[in-house]
């Protein structure tokens, strides 16, 4: 669920809404979420938790987003 966790931070979505559905997922099947912000109630939920940083993007040279890679 790309950016989920963003959709969540600004209001889109509720949290209440999302660990609903993540409550009542099949067992077994694992979810992937991404985004900005992420609340300690969803990192108790969570099996894995991981945070990446940029250490350089072309982006720093002034090169835009491309379509299959950025977005």
């Amino acid at each position: 669920l790309d950016e989920i966790l963003c959709a969540v931070q600004l209001g889109v979505l509720s949290e209440e809404k999302l660990i609903r559905f993540l409550e009542h997922k099949p067992r077994g099947l694992e979810i992937v979420m991404t985004g900005h912000e992420v609340s300690e109630r969803m990192l108790e939920l969570a099996d894995y938790a991981t945070e990446m940083r940029k250490v350089k993007h072309p982006y720093d040279e002034g090169k835009m987003a491309r379509g299959g890679i950025e977005y």
